[in-house]
């Protein structure tokens, strides 16, 4: 069997290992927050970092392209601010995916310093012990 989309893939991460607190229990209101994460930052915030990464992209789409994350990025960033992860004290699978993302910025050239608390949450998740590990074992440390 395959699963091919973001949210499935770590809603099934997750429910491998439920005592972990990555996603709140089926069935609970949580749990649809979680959804409803997910599906944000899938739909609003993921897809358009894509025109940065396409190969032969002009520097006007890539402004453009920018430009059209300013609104999810600030969005974000008042959801952060003061928190601790997107759904408050746990940190769940949106807040890994949050935390990939975010480390697109780095890799695009571009800069989360309009939104300094996106850049606290990126730091705090990414001195987390098993962030950090995965990071270097994935060679992005």
């Amino acid at each position: 069997m395959v699963l091919t989309e973001n949210a499935a893939l770590l809603l099934y991460v997750a429910d491998q290992a439920p005592e972990s607190g990555l996603a709140p229990a089926a069935g609970s209101f949580a749990r649809y927050q979680l959804v409803e994460w997910l599906s944000y930052l899938a739909s609003e915030v993921h897809k358009r970092f894509s025109p940065l990464f396409t190969p032969g992209v002009t520097e006007q789409g890539r402004e453009a392209a920018w430009a059209a994350l300013a609104a999810p990025l600030g969005f974000l960033a008042a959801r952060v601010d003061g928190e601790r992860n997107l759904m408050g004290a746990p940190f769940t699978v949106a807040d890994a995916y949050l935390f990939a993302i975010l480390n697109w910025v780095g890799f695009a050239k571009l800069s989360l310093a309009d939104w300094p608390s996106l850049q606290a949450y990126h730091a705090r998740i990414g001195a987390l012990p098993v962030v950090a590990e995965a990071m270097r074992r994935e060679g992005l440390q």
